[in-house]
């Protein structure tokens, strides 16, 4: 049992370099998930086991854990990414291991360690000599305190892009909630449904989560966003693969929930996310444009909204990006960044040299560096990515 007032402890700092190593972690990981300060559905072992053997491939991970002496008492999961700046200077930063597709990246930290094990992570890592890359950090989150306290011990941190995640407080009436929406939206709502009714053929569903739901989920994602233009964030391999393997992994400590509206019996707009302690974070949603008569992505959410009241899940998390049909459902905003921690080493300055030599070349992989570097020059921040929560929009 901890005792609070034995003397600080001494960390053990080990590292976690392959797949079989998070394998054994897991039962440690997740004990330590629901003792922790402030932690989400991302900041689960099984979320970042998956992202570590598709987004890493497996490779350069590094997965930092603090041990008092065996018992697990923080975790940073990293990996390397290695570029090469102008194709000529070889680099390589520390970047969170969850990446673009983990809308909170994460320190998992028990309450009672907060106060030492993040100075002492922050210390082994600036031993490491390496520039950090650390995207999606929620403020007052055991990854801010990180980051503040690695610009406060000598790395310059250059906050280089800030993005807004939506939610909302849904409470256990859902009349109430939808009492509390903008008159504009309850008509188009109570509008939306005559017309279904009228028609006929349409039903709510919570579906089944399995790969069938998750190939209707890609193709309505991606046929929405290629007819914007774009190729929406399910488009690539690695990523299908990512949750194709999480629909399937027993012993999750969260639930995949699939939210649906059919039309004759064929899904027509769908919701795709999880529960985590009593909040349902929508990661992604899809609709097929034929049958925007009914407002599709507005009909599936307050599908979603009323059958969340029902199970008492009171906590609504629409994550990254504040696009107008987000805001009509939200009640509150939180506002996280992307910063760049350089080491105040030889490297580090060295590193920052080049790096601000090629600020004018296209060519930089990856791009989240060259936008760190131009944030700390006085530049301006690159433009947000594509929400995770999107395709639901009735534009």
């Amino acid at each position: 049992m901890f005792d609070p007032t034995r003397p600080h402890p001494r960390f053990d700092i080990r590292t976690v370099t392959d797949l079989a190593g998070l394998e054994q972690l897991r039962p440690a990981w997740n004990d330590l998930l629901f003792s922790a300060v402030r932690p989400t559905v991302f900041a689960a072992w099984e979320w970042q086991y998956l992202c570590a053997k598709h987004m890493a491939g497996g490779k350069d991970i590094v997965v930092l854990t603090a041990y008092d002496g065996e018992r697990l008492a923080a975790v940073l999961p990293l990996h390397r990414e290695k570029t090469k700046l102008a194709g000529v200077i070889r680099s390589e930063t520390l970047a969170c291991l969850g990446g673009e597709i983990t809308d909170y990246n994460v320190l998992l930290v028990r309450e009672q360690y907060l106060s030492t094990a993040i100075p002492a992570l922050a210390e082994h890592l600036r031993e490491q000599d390496t520039p950090l890359d650390l995207r999606n950090v929620l403020p007052g989150t055991p990854l801010h305190t990180l980051s503040e306290h690695l610009a406060g011990h000598g790395f310059p941190c250059a906050p280089y892009e800030t993005k807004t995640a939506l939610y909302a407080q849904i409470g256990n009436d859902y009349e109430a909630f939808k009492k509390g929406l903008k008159k504009k939206l309850r008509k188009a709502l109570n509008n939306n449904q005559n017309y279904m009714d009228r028609t006929g053929g349409y039903s709510y569903h919570i579906e089944a989560a399995d790969t069938e739901t998750l190939d209707t989920l890609i193709r309505l994602h991606t046929n929405r966003w290629q007819f914007k233009g774009e190729a929406g964030a399910l488009a690539q391999q690695k990523i299908r693969a990512f949750h194709a393997d999480l629909q399937g992994l027993p012993g999750r400590p969260f639930d995949i929930r699939y939210y649906t509206i059919r039309h004759n019996d064929r899904i027509v707009s769908i919701v795709y996310g999880f529960v985590f302690l009593n909040c349902y974070y929508a990661y992604l949603s899809g609709l097929d444009m034929a049958h925007d008569r009914i407002s599709p992505g507005n009909m599936v959410l307050n599908h979603t909204i009323r059958e969340l009241i029902k199970a008492g899940i009171d906590g609504f998390d629409m994550l990254r990006g504040d696009m107008h049909y987000k805001q009509s459902w939200a009640t509150g905003a939180i506002e996280m960044r992307d910063v760049i921690l350089l080491p105040p080493t030889l490297r580090g300055r060295m590193t920052a040299a080049a790096m601000k030599s090629i600020m004018g070349a296209k060519r930089l992989i990856p791009g989240s560096v060259k936008r760190g570097v131009k944030a700390a020059m006085g530049g301006s921040a690159a433009p947000a990515e594509q929400s995770t929560m999107a395709g639901g929009d009735d534009e």
